[in-house]
């Protein structure tokens, strides 16, 4: 029986999706034509591999079947088919980058500046969105590469690889708060007019932690900008990842204290579907990712 790869890779992405609107979104079809290849495939296989009901898709008893017994040679077929066109589209190609706002700020710039001077044809697709937005959108094939935290990734069915462990600073206006120029103790934050991103964000819950109490800061800002230009007013103090550049915070007219005592660091990691690491794009995307943290890239203390 021969059965193409283009009809195993609609099955699993519907399979995945559990959906047929969202899975000829990720596969770049119309919906009839993918219902098209469902509908062969199970003529082919002579068994109905979905159920089709009113919130979606779901796999028959055939279909897990099928899915728990290709699914992981379906992904090294994928990778290998990657690996041949990727040649052409590491100058010519796409890549979509999705990751959060604060590792927006001062990490995938960075990286995405190395990957322009080295391929300046290829086309970057780059995404911001919260922890479970960016877990989502690769495990749907939305996005190639995620950047966030490890503690977002609580699945095996990602390939997960360290970028570094982000360490967390204040910025503050000179002078400003009585704020001594050596670092801020985790446990005088409390008494500081902060600002904060919202409770929902980890840098917020990581403090809260160190903390032992509730934060009250004087606003709470979703993006790392906002929180300088405010700081650089005197509202209050930012609490950001020590790496923000240089030029955004000079720019602000502040200075970076080091946060002192305490477990606040948090190790960032990128995150890619089993298989699409073997993408020679998604690879140097990963080695810009890296490059960025070596440790000549690192801001000196002001």
């Amino acid at each position: 029986m021969h059965i193409s790869l283009v009809r195993l890779k609609s099955f699993l992405t519907v399979a995945r999706a559990q959906s047929l609107r969202e899975a000829s979104d990720i596969l770049g079809v119309t919906q009839p034509a993918l219902s098209k290849q469902i509908a062969q495939l199970e003529e082919e296989i002579g068994r109905p591999l979905f159920q089709r009901h009113g919130r979606g898709m779901s796999l028959t008893s055939a279909g897990q079947a099928l899915l728990d017994g290709i699914g992981g040679s379906v992904g090294h077929l994928e990778a290998a088919v990657h690996m041949a066109r990727d040649h052409d589209e590491l100058e010519a190609g796409q890549l979509r980058l999705t990751s959060l706002s604060t590792l927006a700020a001062y990490l995938i710039p960075a990286a995405a500046a190395l990957l322009h001077a080295k391929f300046p044809r290829l086309r970057l697709l780059l995404l911001v969105n919260n922890s479970v937005e960016v877990v989502e959108m690769i495990e749907r094939g939305k996005a190639d590469i995620g950047v966030v935290y490890d503690v977002a990734v609580d699945t095996d069915a990602f390939v997960v690889h360290p970028l570094h462990d982000e360490r967390i600073a204040v910025f503050a206006k000179e002078g400003a708060f009585g704020l001594e120029a050596n670092g801020v103790d985790v446990q005088e934050l409390s008494r500081l007019p902060l600002l904060l991103p919202p409770r929902p964000y980890a840098l917020r819950r990581v403090l809260e932690r160190e903390c032992g109490r509730e934060l009250h800061p004087v606003a709470e800002c979703s993006t790392a900008d906002l929180v300088l230009r405010l700081a650089s007013l005197g509202v209050g103090v930012g609490v950001l990842p020590e790496l923000m550049p240089r030029e955004m915070v000079e720019g602000c007219g502040l200075r970076r204290l080091s946060l002192l005592g305490g477990k606040t660091s948090r190790r960032v990691v990128a995150i890619t579907r089993i298989g699409d690491d073997k993408s020679p794009l998604i690879g140097e995307a990963l080695d810009a990712l890296r490059q960025t943290m070596r440790p000549n890239s690192m801001p000196e203390h002001e």
